[in-house]
């Protein structure tokens, strides 16, 4: 048995039960799932709406530190990401921004997203979804050090898609 790959895949919408969670779990059970020796987690951001006050709140708040070292925990621990970004009326969810922040180069004691290979996937509810990966792959890559792979996926008619 080989090295085991760990895949991180991020729910990027703040919203619980949100459709980005819904295709973060059919990822995971239909596309990653099938292959031995792959390890894959859900990162919902839903269930962190304290790191939205990370640059606001007083540092010592232990709630706020213990979920921004659970979710840089995961994200250090992971070989690769996929980001399942939402589009909130053409533009990423704030909680999505804020990781990227939080994982940014002296924000997060290192680069935990450094040469990681990235997959984007950009879901909209009509027939968008196009601008969550063009914002993803223009403006995340510099302060992450992420390797953007060069395909993408976009879903368009999310709840179409999932039926």
């Amino acid at each position: 048995m080989g090295k085991v790959l760990n895949i991180l895949i991020v729910s990027g919408s703040q919203r619980t039960d949100s459709q980005s969670l819904a295709v973060s779990n059919y990822l995971l059970e239909n596309t990653f799932k099938c292959h031995e020796n792959i390890d894959i987690s859900i990162l919902d951001l839903s269930q962190f709406p304290i790191l939205l006050n990370h640059y606001f709140d007083n540092l010592k708040n232990e709630v706020l530190l213990k979920a921004k070292d659970e979710v840089l925990g995961l994200v250090y621990q992971c070989d690769g990401i996929v980001f399942v970004a939402p589009e909130w009326g053409g533009m990423l969810p704030p909680a999505l921004v804020n990781l990227f922040l939080l994982t940014a180069n002296g924000s997060a004691n290192g680069l935990p997203l450094g040469n990681k290979p990235a997959f984007a996937v950009g879901i909209s509810a009509s027939d968008g979804g196009n601008n969550p990966v063009v914002q993803l792959k223009a403006v995340t890559g510099k302060n992450s050090h992420l390797v953007w792979l060069p395909l993408h996926a976009v879903i368009k008619n999310v709840k179409k898609f999932l039926e």
